[in-house]
């Protein structure tokens, strides 16, 4: 596997962020140095990276599999291969609107991926 440059990591962690946040009804998400800060109920939560991550994972997989999760090597297999055809449909949305990537600012990646993950 090849290492992931931080930018993608950012990437990779406003996606589950976003995932986790939909469904526990955060309010405001950002990311400040590794950590995600999220609002929910007038309440800020800190969440670390490896948290929501982790957060996102369970998530997945009680929405694919039911409360315990999958039980097999087959239904693991699947749940890996649905993330894996996520994030790639979230790197090809990237790349088709900015095809020059010589000719990006610095930030408009960034911003762009947050404005969709939010939905706004």
């Amino acid at each position: 596997m090849m290492p992931v440059a931080p930018q993608n990591e950012d990437l990779r962690l406003t996606a589950a962020a976003r995932l986790i946040g939909r469904s526990a009804g955060w309010l405001r998400l950002r990311i400040d140095r590794g950590l995600v800060q999220a609002q929910q109920r007038g309440r800020l939560w800190y969440i670390s990276r490896a948290s929501l991550e982790q957060l996102a994972q369970d998530d997945l997989r009680r929405k694919t599999y039911g409360q315990d999760g999958p039980h097999t090597s087959s239904q693991w297999q699947d749940l890996c291969q649905r993330a894996e055809a996520a994030r790639l449909a979230r790197l090809e949305q990237v790349r088709r609107r900015f095809p020059d990537m010589s000719q990006v600012q610095p930030g408009e990646v960034r911003d762009y991926v947050l404005r969709e993950l939010m939905g706004e």
